[in-house]
């Protein structure tokens, strides 16, 4: 599996448009856990596999590993401090079984097998900055360092390459004077590339100790960049402000991927788009203010975002991080988890516009395997939930959940219940429920 990082110097703001005909299903937590640490700490989060790292800093500097257990409780295993980091914002990435850490300068973590990092003595020698150092990306044993130079007060910026092929003594193998913009990410579907957000834009990384800027066409100044899927979601500057679709050439040609023939592409806003990983199945995830959730997508058929669930939050995010496998966000004193599998599953409900004459509900395969399509019926305005119990009437899946205009709408069930596993042979029960009414029907799964 490979994942992408991706870095931000600041929060990319996005616009959500919502067609007023969609209705997607909205997820809680999997777990939450309170954080071991002050509300108001700067911090950084890297989800590998079952385990998350966190590194904050505050009056001090320290590295938390907590674990995803098999029931999914979040349980912190181990805390270590680490040097002042200069509030660097980027001071975790990871790489095969290495976790990078900003610790003055750049400092390696070999992961255990029960998932704690222990930090591998290789000295001070060249891994000091003159300033303020941010993990901006990593390919295989290269670790990508943008820095501000504070002798010249932070105008000068540079970006670094460090050969970490041996861990006990790494380099600097490369440097040079740029101002990436907001992030820097790595895409190697084709060849390996760094994509930044200012110009060259691109970077050959084949010789990975010598990046070399590929020549471009594209000239457009970029707010932010984030991986999807083979492509990349960013924000044109300009007024007004145009969200696009980009894509990398085998030769490192950096294009819109509608080939600029949408001038007016407005599929986010008023989200906050900072997720630590972009993946290669096209998953993108950002905060929605006004609702309180964090809006999830997948690559649709046509390239461009489908959203897919809204997975709920009590505040604003300070973190999100995205891999295959979990969604991780931290607020200020708390961290929830769910799971990408379980949100990218979740199937959005098709609406038609007309105003029915009474409460319906029925299904249809019956019985089914793998999926039925559940339609209901509302005559009024409403809020109101589709729920899924067994026999015993022990809930499995809430499937939608919400204020609901009058019309028809379908919903989709993959027979999975709310954690993402598949549900057995037998007999179901999905109620709808409205403010004063309540219908249900039963439902046969046949494995």
């Amino acid at each position: 599996m490979r994942v992408y990082k991706i870095c931000h110097a600041f929060a990319i703001f996005f616009v959500v448009v919502i067609p007023l005909y969609t209705q997607v299903p909205t997820l809680f937590p999997l777990s939450s856990a309170s954080l071991p640490f002050e509300s108001s700490a700067l911090r950084d989060v890297e989800v590998v596999g079952d385990h998350i790292y966190i590194a904050k800093v505050l009056w001090s500097a320290d590295l938390y590993t907590l674990e995803i257990a098999t029931d999914h409780a979040i349980t912190r295993i181990d805390s270590q401090p680490f040097h002042e980091a200069w509030w660097s914002q980027n001071m975790l990435s990871w790489s095969g079984e290495y976790l990078y850490v900003v610790n003055h300068g750049i400092s390696a973590y070999e992961i255990s097998d029960e998932g704690i990092p222990q930090r591998i003595d290789h000295g001070d020698t060249t891994l000091s900055f003159q300033g303020i150092p941010s993990i901006y990306a990593t390919y295989n044993e290269y670790v990508y360092v943008h820095y501000w130079d504070v002798t010249t007060l932070g105008y000068d910026q540079y970006l670094t390459a460090i050969d970490f092929s041996d861990p006990l003594a790494p380099f600097n193998s490369y440097g040079i004077a740029f101002t990436p913009g907001n992030q820097i990410v790595v895409q190697d579907e084709w060849s390996p590339f760094l994509v930044s957000c200012k110009a060259p834009y691109v970077f050959d990384i084949s010789n990975p100790a010598q990046p070399q800027a590929v020549y471009q066409v594209f000239s457009d100044t970029l707010v932010g960049i984030v991986p999807f899927g083979n492509s990349f979601v960013s924000t044109r500057e300009g007024t007004p402000s145009r969200e696009r679709v980009l894509q990398l050439s085998q030769s490192g040609e950096l294009s819109y991927k509608d080939g600029g023939n949408r001038p007016d592409a407005f599929w986010f806003g008023d989200v906050v788009l900072y997720p630590k990983r972009g993946t290669t199945s096209g998953y993108l995830a950002g905060y929605d203010a006004e609702s309180q959730s964090v809006l999830t997508y997948r690559q649709g058929s046509d390239y461009r975002p489908e959203l897919m669930a809204n997975c709920w939050v009590p505040e604003q995010p300070q973190t999100l991080s995205l891999t295959d496998d979990w969604l991780v966000i931290t607020s200020n004193d708390s961290i929830y988890l769910y799971s990408t599998s379980l949100i990218m599953n979740s199937m959005g409900v098709n609406y038609t516009t007309y105003t029915p004459d009474d409460f319906r509900l029925h299904s249809r395969p019956n019985p089914f395997n793998p999926n039925t399509t559940i339609s209901f019926d509302l005559p009024e305005s409403s809020y109101a939930s589709l729920t899924i119990y067994d026999i015993t009437g022990r809930e499995i899946r809430s499937l939608v959940e919400g204020e609901f205009g009058p019309g028809h709408y379908d919903v989709s069930w993959l027979g999975i219940d709310d954690l993402g596993r598949n549900v057995s042979t037998g007999v179901y029960i999905c109620r709808l429920t409205t403010g004063n009414q309540s219908i249900s029907t039963k439902l046969l799964y046949v494995q």
